[in-house]
C-alpha cells in the first residue's frame, strides 16, 4: 500500500513488483473490518461499492483505499 499525501510505502508495491518493509510499519486501519458503502453510481438495485479506510504511521492522515 503506499499512502497518497506522503508517498509512503508497506506491503506489495505494484510499481517495484515486490514486497516493501517501510520503516513506520503496517498502515493502521479500522477495527472490526469497518468499510464505507455506497450505493454503485447508476445501479438501481441494492448493489453497492466499499472501501476501507486507512492511515499512514508516516504524516498521520487517513485516507480511503483505491480498489
Amino acid at each position: 500500500m503506499k499512502c497518497p499525501y506522503c508517498g509512503y510505502e508497506h506491503g506489495w508495491s505494484g510499481e517495484q513488483m515486490a514486497k516493501v518493509e517501510g520503516k513506520e510499519g503496517e498502515f493502521f486501519s479500522l477495527s472490526n473490518d469497518v468499510e464505507m458503502t455506497r450505493r454503485d453510481r447508476g445501479s438501481y438495485t441494492r448493489d453497492y461499492e466499499s472501501r476501507s479506510l486507512n492511515g499512514c504511521p508516516k504524516c498521520l492522515k487517513v485516507f480511503m483505499s483505491s480498489y
